[in-house]
C-alpha cells in the first residue's frame, strides 16, 4: 500500500490514540499488520485497542461541499467530469494513474485514482472509502486500493453540478492542480496535432499564451477556433502540473471569448521574457520562457563532450545506458551548471548549439580536441575556465522535480563583469560632487 494511501488511516489511528504514540510508529505498525495480510479495518481496530483508544465511527455519505482537506475516509455520490491517464514511477516501478474532476450539486473537486476503476466521463458513481489530502490548501479526493466505486442509482447531469469557484488569475499566478480558473491572454502560438486516447486518434490543440505577467502553455481538447495573436478570455479552464510547470487545459466546460486586440499589449511586447529573481522562481515552482541573470558557481561533472544512448537519448555512463545496457553512443555537447543570483540558485542545462556558441567551436572541433588530448575531459575543463565565476543571462523553461529547480536554456550569454575601473570612476564622481 502506498504511503499516500496509508496517510488517512494513520491519521484515524493517531487521532483515536490522542497522541499516545508518534505518527511514524503508527505508520510502521499499520504497514506491518497489512504485510501479514490482516484486513485494513481489523488492523486499525487492533492497533487502537492495543493502546487503549477508540476509533471514530465509520464515515457517512457526504456532499462534496462538506469534504475538507483534513478528512480521513469519505463516502459520496458524484459525477465524473474528466478522466486523464498519467504515467508515474512509484517504488521504482512505472504505473498508470488517473486524475481529473468530479462533482455533485454542491461542488467540483480534483481527484486522483491510484488504480484503474474504469471511470468514464459523464458517469455518476457512488464512492466509498476514498480519502482526502491537502494540495496547496485545497481538498483533493484520492481513490486508493481500498476504495470501492459502483454506478449510482441517481444520475447527476452537468447542469446539476455545483460551482468550481473559478478564480480570475494572471498567468504568473497559475499553479498545477487548479480545478477552475479564468485568464485573459494573447495567443502567441497555436497548433493542431493528433494523439492516441484509449487506442483511438484524437485531435487536440496546443500552444502558448501570454499576458504582462508571464507565459503559459495551453492544451485544448476541442476546437475553440483559437487564432494566433488574438486576445482571449478563457473561463473555467483547469491546470495540470508537469515537473513544476503549469499547463492550462481547456475542456468541455471551458468558454473562450475573443476580446478586442487592444485589451492587452501587442505581441512584440509580450514575447519579451521578464527578468525574474531565482528566489521568486523557486516560490513559483517553475515557469515558461523565463529570463534569469546570475553567476555560474559550478560546472558539474557530465558537462562538455558526452555520449547519449541512440534509443532513449540518456547520457551514457562508461558506455552503458541504464535502460539499454552497453551501446554505441552518439556524441553530444552540453553544460550542466549551477547559477546563483543572491536570491536563490538552480541547475541550468545548456544544449549543444548554446555550448558551441559559448566555446566558439563546433562539436566536430571539440571531438578533434578530445582526440588530440586523448580525453573528452579537455572540453569540460575549458568550459570551467570560461564560465565559473562569470555572470550569465539565460532564457528557457524552468521546471522542478525531486532534485530541485532546473532550467533548460534556449539561449545563454556570458555577460561582461562590472570592472573595478568602472566602480572607481563612479566613486570618484561621487567624491567630486560632494
Amino acid at each position: 500500500m502506498l504511503q499516500q494511501e496509508l496517510a488517512p488511516h494513520v491519521g484515524d489511528i493517531t487521532r483515536a490514540l490522542q497522541g499516545k504514540i508518534q505518527q511514524e510508529q503508527v505508520e510502521a505498525e499499520l504497514q506491518r499488520y497489512l504485510d501479514f495480510g490482516v484486513p485494513l479495518a481489523q488492523a486499525k481496530r487492533d492497533i487502537v485497542r492495543n493502546y487503549g483508544g477508540k476509533l471514530a465511527p465509520a464515515s457517512v455519505a457526504k456532499k462534496l461541499r462538506d469534504v475538507g482537506p483534513h478528512d480521513g475516509s469519505v463516502d459520496f455520490v458524484a459525477r465524473i467530469v474528466t478522466v486523464n491517464p498519467k504515467q508515474v514511477t512509484a517504488r521504482g516501478e512505472q504505473r498508470t494513474i488517473y486524475f481529473g474532476l468530479l462533482g455533485d450539486e454542491t461542488r467540483v473537486l480534483p481527484y486522483t485514482a491510484w488504480r484503474d476503476f474504469q471511470l468514464q466521463k459523464g458517469q455518476t458513481v457512488t464512492v466509498r472509502s476514498a480519502y482526502v489530502t491537502e494540495w496547496r490548501g485545497e481538498a483533493q479526493v484520492n481513490l486508493g486500493e481500498r476504495a470501492s466505486i459502483q454506478p449510482a442509482e441517481q444520475d447527476l447531469t452537468p447542469d446539476a453540478l455545483g460551482p468550481r469557484a473559478a478564480q480570475e488569475k494572471h498567468l504568473a499566478e497559475l499553479r498545477g492542480g487548479i480545478p477552475a480558473v479564468t485568464v485573459t491572454a494573447r495567443v502567441l502560438k497555436v497548433q493542431q496535432r493528433e494523439v492516441q486516447v484509449d487506442g483511438k486518434p484524437k485531435a487536440l490543440w496546443s500552444g502558448d499564451l501570454a499576458d504582462p505577467t508571464g507565459k503559459v502553455r495551453f492544451t485544448a481538447w476541442k476546437d475553440f477556433k483559437i487564432e494566433e495573436d488574438a486576445v482571449v478570455r478563457v473561463q473555467n479552464a483547469y491546470t495540470r502540473s508537469w515537473r513544476g510547470m503549469p499547463d492550462l487545459n481547456l475542456g468541455d466546460s471551458t468558454v473562450v471569448e475573443v476580446l478586442s486586440s487592444d485589451a492587452l499589449p501587442p505581441r512584440s511586447q509580450l514575447q519579451v521574457a521578464r527578468l525574474l529573481p531565482i528566489g521568486e522562481l523557486e516560490e513559483l515552482g517553475g515557469g515558461a520562457d523565463v529570463l534569469l541573470e546570475g553567476t555560474v558557481l559550478e560546472v558539474k561533472k557530465g558537462s562538455g563532450l558526452i555520449f547519449r544512448c541512440p534509443e532513449c537519448k540518456r547520457v551514457l555512463q562508461k558506455s552503458e545506458c541504464r535502460l539499454h545496457g552497453k551501446v554505441k553512443g552518439t556524441t553530444d555537447l552540453r553544460v550542466k551548471a549551477v547559477l546563483d543570483d543572491g536570491t536563490g540558485a538552480l541547475t541550468i542545462f545548456l544544449p549543444r548549439e548554446t555550448v558551441e556558441n559559448l566555446l566558439g567551436k563546433s562539436m566536430e572541433q571539440c571531438q578533434e580536441m578530445a582526440k588530440e588530448a586523448m580525453s573528452p575531459d579537455v572540453i569540460e575543463e575549458e568550459l570551467v575556465q570560461r564560465l565559473v565565476a562569470r555572470p550569465m543571462r539565460v532564457t528557457g523553461n524552468a521546471t522542478s522535480d525531486d532534485f530541485g529547480l532546473m532550467l533548460i536554456a534556449s539561449r545563454a550569454d556570458v555577460l561582461q563583469p562590472q570592472g573595478s575601473r568602472q566602480q572607481a570612476e563612479q566613486l570618484l564622481g561621487t567624491l567630486e560632487v560632494s
